[in-house]
């Protein structure tokens, strides 16, 4: 399950931006490996395979979420492996000069259940 909210960036609604499950088959750098989650305002929103553990007879899968930003930089954030819960989460966030509390927020998570 994927989902991403946004506060104050230019180009998004406040709020839920999207939420939707996805499954990831194959391995990285494979078309299976990779799924667009989402794409608006310049953004898009990717669920990419990482390593395959298996372990005891089970098939572990860890993944990245992956943000495509419109400047051209991605920014990526991994799961953990070898736990029952599994959670990749990306937030970006602006600050006003001279302030500790944020100005703007994209929050992008994606959890395995």
């Amino acid at each position: 399950m994927c989902s991403a909210t946004a506060e104050n960036i230019k180009g998004f609604n406040d709020d839920n931006v999207f939420s939707k499950e996805a499954v990831l088959d194959g391995v990285q750098g494979t078309q299976n490996g990779h799924v667009k989650l989402h794409s608006e305002a310049g953004y898009e929103f990717w669920l990419v395979s990482a390593a395959t553990v298996n372990s005891n007879g089970k098939t572990q899968r860890s993944f990245y979420t992956e943000l495509h930003l419109p400047t051209g930089l991605i920014v990526r954030s991994p799961s953990a492996l070898n736990s029952d819960e599994k959670q990749a989460r990306i937030e970006l966030i602006t600050y006003p000069q001279n302030s500790y509390l944020y100005d703007s927020m994209l929050l992008f998570t994606c959890m395995q259940y």
